[in-house]
């Protein structure tokens, strides 16, 4: 008996399928179901909030709120908006003093600023549910062989961990850090012997990958869907990568804090994921609404009325039965850069390098690369007793980006630090993902360095 087979026996995969269906069964509630099922899940959220986690006890008495509430309404009329910069300044104060068994994880840095929160067990395997019920309404198992386009893990423990579970549960993981013509060359190589049911990843990441593809005749017919999250996907992008390898193409919204929040239905709608989240669409006053998230199922680690980061520009709508609708979400529109050799450099790659120890003293980001390669970057400081090290991370740059010069500049403030706007923008990139689509960019540098 080899591995899958004792998965799938196991007891905790088997309550997974049995709960798949459950799922299934909530996404035709009507919505007085869906909204009795919130209030109550929200009610013994706030509950345990206000009895045990620091934060909410202080905004509890402050406000005087109540111990439960008799509505939706009266829940998003009373309590306050939690912004990210909170959670940074005081991660400790939103720890329940009971919480359950579970681990930290750090965000990937997509407002420029990670920052650490706490998934209990109990509630990480929900949210992974959730997942799995997505996938199943494409045709995917959950033990179905699946390749991640993903980012690097700095830890090594961490890492090791991947490899293993990656290996027991029939996955393969190619990183974000590599995304020269070779590198995605050879992971199409593999990919094609591994046959995996599904491709996961950064949109850009496999949006280059499907150039290549497209470029070498790639096929892989074990392939069913293709599964892109974290950045936007824009018409063209979804196109692109359709045309590539001739499967769906599929969005999905979450976020490492708030886990799985919304997933494309069949119908082409993406549907939130209401058993498990309450998500509002707020007017934010610069044109655009902000997402506003509470996550149901989390009371070790609670985020209630949480502005994640990212915008929408029309507000959620409630059929009458089935999940909410989510429109198109922006925010999450960071670009490629590229080396003075000619080879993509994936903003996962950025996060990484500001995670090095040595650029500590650093509140914020933001990267911009002119058309002729020159990159600037301005950071905003903590106000720790340890100022950034300037030479330190331009270093770092300049050999990430093979040569090109690289301006640093310190200041004060960055406009819209904490949200998940372009942190890291590209003119030379648009030209060169431009170049690539029609064409005009041929795989071999010149003596300049530069890509024909």
């Amino acid at each position: 008996m080899n591995v899958q087979h004792l998965l799938l026996i196991s007891p905790r995969f088997r309550r997974a399928r049995r709960e798949l269906s459950r799922l299934a069964d909530r996404e035709r509630w009507s919505r007085p179901e869906i909204e009795t099922f919130q209030c109550r899940r929200l009610n013994a959220l706030w509950s345990h909030a206000v009895r045990f986690v620091p934060h909410y006890r202080r905004l509890s008495r402050s406000l005087d709120l109540p111990d439960r509430f008799e509505s939706l309404d009266e829940f998003r009329n009373r309590v306050p908006i939690l912004r990210r910069a909170s959670i940074g300044s005081d991660t400790r104060a939103l720890l329940s003093e009971r919480a359950g068994p579970g681990f930290w994880h750090r965000t990937s840095g997509s407002t420029g600023a990670p920052l650490n929160v706490f998934w209990s067990r109990s509630a990480h395997r929900e949210m992974l549910r959730s997942k799995y019920r997505f996938e199943a309404a494409w045709g995917l198992d959950m033990l179905d062989r699946k390749v991640f386009v993903w980012g690097y893990d700095t830890r090594r423990v961490r890492r090791l961990q991947l490899a293993i579970l990656d290996r027991l549960r029939g996955r393969r993981r190619y990183t974000v850090q590599k995304l020269a013509p070779e590198d995605l060359r050879r992971y199409l190589a593999e990919i094609e012997k591994f046959r995996p049911a599904s491709i996961y990843g950064y949109t850009n990441a496999i949006h280059l990958l499907a150039q290549e593809a497209l470029a070498a005749g790639f096929h892989c017919s074990s392939l069913r869907c293709i599964i892109v999250t974290s950045e936007r996907v824009t018409f063209r992008v979804r196109q692109a990568i359709h045309d590539a390898f001739q499967v769906p193409v599929v969005g999905e919204y979450g976020s490492v804090e708030c886990g799985f929040l919304a997933g494309e239905f069949p119908d082409g709608t993406m549907r939130v994921r209401e058993d498990v989240v309450l998500m509002e669409a707020i007017a934010g006053g610069h044109g655009h609404l902000d997402i506003v998230v509470t996550r149901l199922n989390n009371p070790s680690f609670p985020l209630i009325r949480y502005a994640i980061g990212d915008l929408t520009d029309e507000p959620l709508t409630f059929p009458e039965r089935g999940f909410a609708i989510l429109g198109d979400i922006s925010g999450r529109e960071n670009d490629l850069i590229f080396t003075r050799l000619g080879i993509p450099v994936h903003p996962a790659r950025i996060e990484t390098l500001f995670e090095d120890p040595g650029c500590v003293g650093i509140a914020h980001y933001r990267v911009h690369q002119e058309t002729d390669g020159a990159v600037t970057v301005r950071v905003e400081p903590d106000g720790s007793s340890s100022p950034p090290d300037l030479a330190v991370i331009r270093q770092k740059l300049e050999e990430l980006i093979e040569g090109y010069p690289v301006t640093l500049d310190v200041v004060d403030s960055l406009a819209g630090s904490g949200d998940k706007l372009r942190f890291v923008t590209s003119d030379l990139g648009h030209q060169r993902i431009h170049d690539l689509e029609t064409g005009s960019l041929t795989a071999s540098p010149d003596h300049t360095g530069h890509r024909r």
